[in-house]
C-alpha cells in the first residue's frame, strides 16, 4: 500500500506539467498503461529499442517506477531517439543539445536517492525525444 501511494506521488510529479498542457487542449487518447510487468525490464528495454522515438518515450512514461531501474529505460529511449538525429547535428546544435542535457543533471544534482536519478533519466530521455521530433519535421 505504501509503495502504491509513493508511486502515485511520483507519477503526480511527472504528470503535473503534462496535465497543465492537457488542460489547454483536448485529450487525444487515454493514458497508456505499461504493457509489461514491473519485473520484465528486459522486455521493456527490448520494446523501447524497437519502437519509434515517440512511442519509446510513451512506453517509458507508462512503465517508469521512479527508481534506479528507470535509468536503464531512459538510456534505451535516448539511444533510440538519438539514432534519428545525432549524426545530423551541426556543432552549434550539438552544443545546444548537450546544454539541455546538462540542465537535467543540474536540476536534481543536490538531491540524494534513486528517485532523483530516475527524474534525471526521464529528463534526459525527454530531451532526446524533443530533439528527435524537432529535427524530423520537414524544413519549411
Amino acid at each position: 500500500m505504501l509503495r502504491q501511494v509513493w508511486i502515485l506521488a511520483v507519477v503526480a510529479l511527472f504528470a503535473a506539467p503534462a496535465l497543465a498542457q492537457k488542460a489547454a487542449k483536448p485529450a487525444a487518447q487515454p493514458e497508456k498503461e505499461c504493457p509489461f510487468g514491473i519485473s520484465e525490464r528486459d522486455k521493456i528495454v527490448d520494446a523501447l529499442k524497437k519502437a519509434t522515438c515517440v512511442d519509446a518515450m510513451s512506453t517509458f512514461q507508462a512503465c517508469a517506477t521512479a527508481s534506479g531501474g528507470d535509468i536503464e529505460l531512459g538510456d534505451a529511449v535516448i539511444a533510440r531517439c538519438e539514432a534519428d538525429f545525432a549524426t545530423k547535428l551541426n556543432p552549434a546544435q550539438k552544443r545546444a543539445y548537450d546544454a539541455e542535457h546538462k540542465k537535467c543533471d543540474v536540476r536534481w544534482a543536490k538531491q540524494d536517492g534513486t528517485m532523483y536519478r530516475a527524474y534525471e533519466a526521464y529528463c534526459h530521455a525527454d530531451t532526446a525525444k524533443k530533439w528527435s521530433v524537432r529535427l524530423s519535421k520537414p524544413a519549411r
